[in-house]
C-alpha cells in the first residue's frame, strides 16, 4: 500500500537531526573549502604540521605531473593534425592573375596552424629545459639524503616519455613538414608588402630547425639509451629498475648490452 505524500513528509518532520536542524535539505548557503589533503599533495590547510623535509620534492613532483598532463594534450593536437594544404582550394589558368590574394588567403590559413605548432615547440623547449634544470638540482649527493623519491624519478621518466612521443609523432606526420614548406612560401611571396617580417623569418627558422628534446641533444629514442642517459644522475634507481624497465635480454641489441652499466 502506498503512503500518499503528506503522510511521509509529517513522519518525518518528527525527527530530529544531530544538529536541532529539521530542515533535511539544509541551508541553502555556499561552502568554500581551502587545499586539503583530499584535494592537493602540497599545501595542506587541514594538516598544518606538513612541514617536512620532502616539501620540496613533492612540489618538483607536482610539477612534473602538470608538464606530462600538458604534453599528452600536445600529442593530441598532433596526432590529430591534418593537412590543411590538400584541403585549399587550386585556381584555374584563366585566374592566374589572382594568385597574390590566394596566397594571402593561404597565408592566413596556415598560420593558424602553425601557430599551434609554434606552442608546442615553445612547451617542448620548456619542459625540457625544466626536466634538466630538475635533474642537476636533485643528482647531488647532498639531496639524494631527503629525496628524490621514487615518485619523483618516475616523474621524470614519464615527462622524458611524453617528450619521445612528440618526437615519433612529428616525425610520422607528413603533413607537417609539407603545410610548413607551403606557408615559407606563401609568406616569401606576401612579405614584400610587409614591414618587420625579421622576427617572423627567425620564428620560422626556429620552428624548421624545431630541436624537440634541447636539453638532451644526444639522447637516443631505445629504453636502454634513455636508462643509460638517466644513469649518470640516478644510479642506484637505474640499477634497481633495470629488470623492471628495460626488455628482455633477446630483445636487446648486443651492443646496447655491452654498454649499459652494471
Amino acid at each position: 500500500m502506498a503512503i500518499p505524500v503528506e503522510e511521509a513528509i509529517a513522519a518525518l518532520s518528527t525527527f530530529s537531526l544531530e544538529d536541532e536542524q529539521p530542515d533535511v535539505q539544509g541551508l541553502a548557503v555556499l561552502l568554500s573549502i581551502e587545499r586539503c589533503a583530499t584535494s592537493s599533495p602540497i599545501e595542506y590547510a587541514d594538516v598544518s604540521a606538513y612541514r617536512l623535509s620532502l616539501t620540496e620534492d613533492t612540489k618538483a613532483i607536482n610539477q612534473l605531473n602538470t608538464l606530462i598532463h600538458e604534453g599528452k594534450e600536445m600529442a593530441s593536437v598532433l596526432y590529430t593534425y591534418r593537412s590543411c594544404v590538400k584541403a585549399l582550394p587550386q585556381l584555374p589558368d584563366s585566374m592566374k592573375h589572382n594568385q597574390t590574394d590566394l596566397y594571402v588567403e593561404t597565408y592566413h590559413v596556415l598560420d593558424l596552424e602553425m601557430n599551434r605548432l609554434r606552442e608546442i615547440q615553445r612547451w617542448q623547449a620548456s619542459a625540457a629545459s625544466k626536466l634538466a634544470v630538475d635533474m642537476q638540482r636533485f643528482s647531488r649527493p647532498e639531496r639524494l639524503i631527503n629525496g628524490p623519491t621514487t615518485t619523483h624519478f618516475w616523474s621524470m621518466l614519464k615527462l622524458l616519455d611524453v617528450l619521445v612521443q612528440l618526437d615519433h609523432l612529428k616525425n610520422a606526420k607528413a603533413s607537417i613538414p609539407n603545410d610548413f614548406s607551403w606557408y615559407k612560401r606563401t609568406f616569401t611571396q606576401i612579405s614584400i608588402q610587409w614591414q618587420e617580417t625579421d622576427s617572423m623569418r627567425e620564428e620560422m627558422d626556429d620552428l624548421q630547425n624545431d630541436p624537440v628534446i634541447p636539453a638532451f641533444p644526444d639522447l637516443h629514442l631505445s629504453p636502454v639509451a634513455i636508462l643509460k642517459e638517466l644513469s649518470m644522475y640516478f644510479p642506484n634507481f637505474s640499477s634497481q629498475t633495470r629488470l623492471l624497465t628495460l626488455p628482455s635480454p633477446h630483445e636487446m641489441l648486443l651492443r646496447e648490452i655491452q654498454e649499459y652499466p652494471t
